[in-house]
């Protein structure tokens, strides 16, 4: 369930045991240590740890394919966090796959968590869709652990990317501005 922070009426997990956009310490340790907020401290304590080993980026892996974060580092704890949504029919000719991570993205949208993304933009067709936004948190890994909480994945459906998103983004960004020059030169 969501609540609002006290301090700074920003939307939170009620699991939180504090508010990843101001701070706040929102539950006292008995009640952030219950059975409900397992997944959530869990989750915040591998992203944390991950986190504070990272030099400049985290760049977060998950079990939905079309789901990326990466977390500029700030002072600790606080981040800019970045969410991508991207996917593309031609690469792996999977309609289901295409349709589910569509469903995620219209969750994500209706989210309290996407109200307060700044510079979102999206491009999306009828086979392919790219989206993406970022916003600056006090508390990064946990505004991190409760998003994905909200997805409802928990520590064993993220990992520490091996780079491979950026590395594919540049090919992909390539590819269309290839594309685009051979449309305008012939």
């Amino acid at each position: 369930m969501v609540v609002k922070c006290p301090k700074c009426n920003h939307f939170v997990s009620d699991m939180a045991p504090m508010c990843p956009h101001c701070g706040e310490k929102l539950f006292d340790e008995k009640k952030s240590k219950t059975k409900d907020n397992s997944c959530v401290l869990e989750l915040r304590s591998k992203i944390d740890k991950e986190y504070k080993r990272s030099k400049a980026y985290l760049d977060l892996d998950t079990s939905e394919p079309s789901l990326t974060i990466s977390i500029q580092k700030l002072e600790y704890p606080s981040g800019r966090v970045n969410i991508t949504f991207m996917y593309d029919l031609d690469w792996t000719k999977d309609l289901p796959a295409l349709n589910k991570a569509k469903e995620l993205l219209s969750n994500f949208k209706q989210s309290p968590f996407f109200v307060e993304i700044e510079d979102w933009d999206e491009d999306i067709e009828e086979e392919r869709f790219q989206c993406s936004g970022s916003v600056q948190k006090a508390d990064a890994p946990s505004y991190v652990a409760e998003l994905l909480s909200y997805f409802g994945l928990n520590q064993s459906d993220v990992s520490k990317s091996k780079g491979c998103f950026a590395g594919i983004l540049i090919l992909v960004i390539c590819s269309f501005a290839a594309s685009a020059l051979i449309e305008y030169y012939c």
